[in-house]
């Protein structure tokens, strides 16, 4: 356990410590790097994992619903049942998903924590109006 706690420090450690001060990571990336764009870095990627798992949810309760009409075709009482299961394993799935992203963007107004002068509810805009769109 000691060897795979002192692992994670060797490799880790300079990470954290680069986090703190402006470092020059190469010509793919144009500005210098620091523990914010670190972080914004994290929230795109896990933006981008919460979009994953919605979608993947959604795609388990297709496969459920196709499941099921296939099997009420057939009269399979057992596929039935496996297929209702599919689709209230997709909903519950989605359902947390949704709740522990809804949470999370709770805490975040509520701390003050999300980047300053944006939300995440994006309004449309009306053509022809001056508004900043």
């Amino acid at each position: 356990m000691y060897k795979i706690i002192g692992f994670f420090m060797a490799v880790f450690g300079p990470v954290v410590a680069f986090a703190q001060t402006n470092v020059n990571v190469g010509p793919a990336y144009a500005g210098n790097q620091n523990a914010f764009t670190l972080l914004s870095t994290g929230q795109s990627l896990m933006n981008l994992l919460i979009r994953v798992l919605v979608g993947f949810a959604i795609v388990m309760i297709i496969i459920g619903v196709v499941r099921f009409i296939i099997a009420g075709a057939s009269g399979s009482e057992e596929a039935q049942s496996k297929a209702k299961g599919t689709i209230l394993y997709g909903i519950l799935g989605l359902f947390v998903i949704t709740t522990i992203w809804g949470l999370v963007a709770i805490v975040r107004r509520t701390l003050g924590t999300g980047t300053p002068g944006s939300s995440d509810l994006v309004l449309p805009c009306v053509p022809g109006q001056d508004q900043n769109c």
